[in-house]
């Protein structure tokens, strides 16, 4: 005696969930197109300039003097070390923006002690920016967009 086979409709609920699951994790990166990846590549190249900046001064009191002894410096930095996926391993890219494509203007020479100003001192910036605004690395650590 064989029994009649009903026909299950499980799998419609279970595609569903599955759309609903992909459209979740999907539909937000559909947002991020080029100018979103380039921020975010830019602000992590000023904030590892920054660290190592920092680094540098907390070693020797002072500022590099130029791009050649920050670059020494941030070869061997645990900021270049996590700067890896925003900038692939190449230090050159550290120092250029992916927004503007310019080279950062960094502020050589600092030595971020006791100033008698309280807002904190810019590192480096981008060179020409984008719509009317830049981005800058603080002494704080902070990367800020200022306007110009």
């Amino acid at each position: 005696m064989s029994i009649p086979m009903r026909k299950h409709k499980m799998h419609r609920p279970r595609r569903t969930l599955t759309l609903v699951i992909a459209a979740t994790f999907f539909l937000p990166l559909a947002g991020c197109g080029q100018a979103d990846q380039s921020y975010a590549r830019t602000v992590a190249r000023l904030r590892t300039i920054a660290a190592a900046y920092l680094d540098f001064v907390a070693a020797r009191g002072i500022g590099p003097s130029g791009e050649a002894q920050l670059r020494e410096h941030l070869r061997h930095s645990i900021a270049f070390v996590a700067s890896k996926e925003a900038t692939g391993g190449d230090v050159a890219q550290v120092f250029a923006s992916a927004r503007d494509g310019q080279p950062f203007e960094i502020n050589y020479g600092l030595s971020l002690g006791g100033s008698d100003s309280s807002a904190p001192q810019a590192i480096a910036l981008e060179s020409e920016g984008v719509s009317g605004e830049r981005l800058a690395a603080f002494a704080n650590g902070k990367v800020a967009t200022i306007a110009y």
